[in-house]
């Protein structure tokens, strides 16, 4: 049940990212929210949400920490 929950507030924040990308014209930002709800979507399909599902990242901003 845990991963359930957190698979619904994973598409959540995802549809967020997704509205947000929109508004603001980031294509990257709405890749990325539209690849995680796809895998979400698919893997829910299979498994009924007994997987957890990890977020898709940003690679820029992994690149810009690990210069850091």
């Amino acid at each position: 049940m845990n991963n359930f929950v957190d698979n619904v507030k994973t598409v959540v924040d995802n549809s967020g990212e997704i509205i947000d990308g929109v508004k603001e014209k980031d294509n990257r930002k709405i890749i990325r929210g539209a690849k995680t709800l796809v895998k979400v979507v698919a893997i829910g399909a299979i498994t009924v949400g007994a997987i957890k599902i990890k977020k898709e990242e940003d690679p820029e901003k992994e690149s810009n920490t690990e210069k850091k």
